[in-house]
């Protein structure tokens, strides 16, 4: 028994089949991307502000909020002492109406804006730290993750790979 042959046996990996499987992995979470965020914005953005809020301490909070067609992520860093493995994940819904667009502190860069982006200080007053916005409309999250399944789709169609020419 030649062991030699046995662990590059072993040890021999089909590099084009991987990365096929992984091309398709990306490209069924990019699809089941598509249709949750395509869903949301059908049926729960016009009536709903929803926000999904992870803590990753006393002073880094992340906060995704969803509501008309537009989802704004904002990141807010403050000056903190450490305390340890602090973390917490919170989620939920209110009725989109002004009143509660102003109880969930909903900012107007959201309401006003389809694209926006900016990084404000937080007054020493609050504080201190940093605030970090970015509001992008849905439509364009529907079209970036319906691209992968859409080029899987595409070399479906096509029936494999062409053989090179003898030239």
């Amino acid at each position: 028994m030649d062991f030699r042959r046995v662990i590059a046996a072993l040890t021999s990996v089909d590099v084009s089949n991987m990365k096929r499987k992984l091309f398709l992995l990306c490209a069924v979470f990019s699809m089941l991307m598509c249709f949750g965020v395509a869903w949301w914005w059908t049926s729960r953005s016009p009536s709903k502000i929803d926000q999904v809020s992870y803590q990753a301490g006393p002073g880094d909070t992340v906060k995704l909020w969803g509501s008309k067609g537009k989802l704004m992520l904002t990141r807010t860093q403050r000056p903190a002492p450490d305390n340890g493995g602090f973390k917490q994940l919170s989620w939920g819904s209110s009725p989109c109406d002004a009143a509660g667009t102003a109880a969930a502190g909903v900012n107007s860069k959201m309401a006003f804006s389809m694209f926006a982006y900016g990084a404000e200080p937080i007054p020493e007053k609050a504080g201190g730290g940093t605030e970090t916005t970015i509001v992008v409309p849905a439509w364009m999250l529907v079209a970036v993750f319906a691209v992968l399944p859409i080029m899987w789709a595409g070399s479906r169609l096509k029936g494999g790979k062409k053989k090179p020419s003898n030239g």
